[in-house]
């Protein structure tokens, strides 16, 4: 392994063809082999290693003439970045639960939607039966009115049934004094008669 400074270039010339030092990372993604088996060739001494000075750091890069004599062109352009396994298992455990967080949501948008319907059927049904409650409670003030009224109408009544019962007891009271009062002279009469003396009968006797 050679090792340069930072301001080595990381890329040069050789027979017209520039060459790039790729770190293993970049390396694995451009060429598509797993960081493992990079490492592996190198400890093997199948690829040269330089160490360069990046960012404070000393980094390992990999010559991409070598790398493209033994993996082929690598890849061109934006790279993305390969998920791990165990990644990729989070990764699809946290979509399965997407999943089910949606589908939940789904299920309570629509009883939210159900119970929204209901209570808007609730309140109209509230709302006719206070129209109805106060129309039965209007007409009960109407029959109390008239009940109080009736009852008003029906104690005159009675005070005026009262009164000419009382008036007309007093004139039966004082007919009564009347009527008991006629028998009195023919009873006088006829015991004045009973007391004078009558003249004997005189009697006639036919002969035989």
């Amino acid at each position: 392994m050679t090792k340069e400074t930072a301001n080595t270039p990381r890329t040069e010339e050789r027979s017209g063809a520039l060459v790039f030092w790729l770190p293993p990372e970049e390396a694995a993604l451009r060429f598509g082999v797993p960081v493992d088996e990079l490492v592996a060739a190198t400890r093997k001494g199948e690829l040269q290693v330089r160490a360069n000075v990046a960012g404070g750091e000393l980094v390992a890069t990999l010559c991409s003439t070598e790398l493209i004599k033994r993996y082929g062109m690598p890849v061109r352009g934006k790279l993305e970045v390969p998920v791990p396994e165990v990644d990729q298992t989070k990764l699809r455990e946290l979509r399965l639960q997407l999943s089910q967080q949606k589908s939940r949501i789904g299920e309570v948008e629509l009883k939210n939607a159900r119970l929204d319907g209901e209570l808007k059927t609730a309140d109209r049904v509230e709302r006719s039966l206070q129209r109805y409650a106060d129309k039965v409670e209007k007409r009960l003030e109407d029959v109390s009115v008239t009940y109080e009224a009736k009852l008003q109408e029906a104690e005159r009544i009675r005070l005026n049934m009262a009164r000419a019962i009382g008036r007309m007891e007093t004139e039966m009271l004082v007919l009564q004094q009347r009527v008991d009062a006629v028998p009195a002279a023919p009873l006088a009469l006829k015991a004045a008669l009973s007391s004078v003396p009558q003249k004997a009968k005189r009697r006639w006797f036919f002969g035989r």
